[in-house]
């Protein structure tokens, strides 16, 4: 069984494509608010007087686009204005 998120909840994971001095998020997981699912970044910072604190997004999730469907619209729509 595939691990599901609870509603009013959310799960953060370590980015281990973090590298020292990048902009990426420190972690990064998946919520679900109101039945929707969304995407959670966290970046971990430092004030000025030395204490660690945490700030971050929370947006739609990410959804990559098939290439190969991309083509295959295209198609359509060149088919679609063929003139005969």
């Amino acid at each position: 069984m595939a691990f599901e998120i609870k509603e009013g909840t959310f799960s953060l994971f370590n980015n281990n494509n973090k590298e020292a001095g990048d902009n990426k998020p420190a972690y990064t997981g998946k919520g679900k608010y109101n039945g929707e699912e969304f995407a959670v970044a966290v970046w971990e910072n430092e004030t000025k007087s030395g204490d660690v604190y945490f700030s971050g997004t929370i947006k739609e999730p990410y959804v990559a686009e098939k290439r190969f469907d991309n083509i295959k619209r295209e198609e359509e729509e060149e088919e679609d204005e063929l003139p005969f």
